[in-house]
């Protein structure tokens, strides 16, 4: 289901690297923490993750600002960064991946997105907003949790691009 070439780089860089990562996710409901646990090794590089949906839930474990959340149904640049800088408190990890968006089209939301948020060392270095054209639920989700592997692998690829092996 997951790019495994894609799965192997980024655990090689971290292995190499001696660093680790965790996530916090919503709208991939498990699915990144899922990609990690099938790669090589994946113990040596990835402390674990939490999924959490509600906005109680993600004010008490991630530290989200509860008014700005509220005002946003949970989805914004703030929160995803926001997500990641806690799952990086919580799992005292080098990196850290958040998530959260939309997976299903509701009556006030006909466009499915996400923000994506990487976080290294207790600094955001990138957010991104990603849209499916995918129908809603299952495909979404594999392909936010695609894509966020994906902005992970650039990320870890510009970081380490010039350091010898």
């Amino acid at each position: 289901m997951f790019d495994k070439a894609r799965l192997e780089r980024i655990r090689e860089r971290l292995i190499d690297n001696n660093e680790t990562i965790t996530v916090a996710e919503s709208v991939t409901s498990g699915l990144m923490q899922c990609a990690f646990s099938q790669a090589k090794d994946a113990s040596c590089f990835f402390e674990g993750g939490i999924t959490v949906y509600q906005l109680g839930q993600k004010t008490k474990h991630l530290d989200v600002e509860p008014v700005h959340a509220e005002a946003v149904h949970m989805v914004s640049t703030k929160v995803s960064e926001q997500m990641a800088l806690g799952a990086l408190q919580m799992f005292c990890t080098d990196w850290a991946i958040a998530i959260t968006g939309f997976a299903a089209r509701t009556d006030s939301n006909s466009i499915l997105y996400a923000y994506a948020s990487i976080a290294f060392r207790n600094k955001i270095v990138r957010t991104d907003r990603i849209v499916s054209d995918k129908e809603d639920g299952w495909e979404t989700q594999v392909y936010f949790t695609t894509e966020t592997l994906r902005l992970l692998d650039d990320c870890l690829t510009e970081k380490y691009a010039a350091v010898p092996k």
